[in-house]
């Protein structure tokens, strides 16, 4: 039986005008290590086209990171666990005025995956949700939303990647839109 991996790797993401934007410019991933146990923020990287990018986890681990950086930008969450885009990361604090809100009009975003070893029943996601405009710390205290209601508060959210080693899948919701189903 397939078992989920305890991490997958995200790496290379870069902001860029559409008309820029090629395939062919990205580098292949390398593999990463396990964490090491640490109780600070995990990291942060160069988003091309806009600069450096913090991470902020889900919860302050005392007993390890569950999302870490390594290399130049690789990112490895680990099984369970989420971490969010922002401007700075002040370790032990959630402040929605930190988070990321990018301007992706007229660009592109780019990034490459390794999901070899996502079996089925395992879920590598990536998606935007409007945590910087969201001023309700929610049931889970760090401004998370989605459009599943999953923190006690609904927003729009594009699922850009949904995936295992099977299947690729993408979705738009409105903030009362669960299924993605657009109506």
């Amino acid at each position: 039986a397939e078992r989920c991996p305890s991490s997958v790797q995200f790496s290379n993401f870069s902001l860029a005008p559409i008309s820029k934007a090629r395939a062919s410019e990205l580098p292949v991933a390398k593999p990463t290590q396990a964490p090491q146990d640490i109780a600070v923020c995990p990291g942060s990287f160069d988003l091309g086209g806009y600069g450096p990018v913090s991470l902020v986890p889900t919860g302050w681990h005392a007993n390890g990171a569950l999302f870490e950086v390594v290399g130049k930008g690789e990112m490895v969450p680990h099984m369970g666990s989420r971490a969010y885009f922002a401007n700075t990361c002040t370790a032990g604090l959630y402040d929605h005025k930190q988070y990321l809100a990018l301007n992706l009009l007229g660009k592109t975003l780019r990034f490459m995956v390794d999901v070899s070893g996502a079996g089925c029943g395992c879920n590598a996601a990536l998606y935007l949700v409007s945590m910087q405009q969201n001023d309700k710390p929610s049931t889970c205290n760090d401004y998370y939303c989605d459009a599943n209601h999953v923190c006690g508060v609904s927003c729009a959210e594009i699922d850009i990647l949904e995936a295992n080693m099977y299947a690729w899948h993408s979705t738009l919701h409105t903030a009362l839109d669960h299924s993605g189903k657009g109506a």
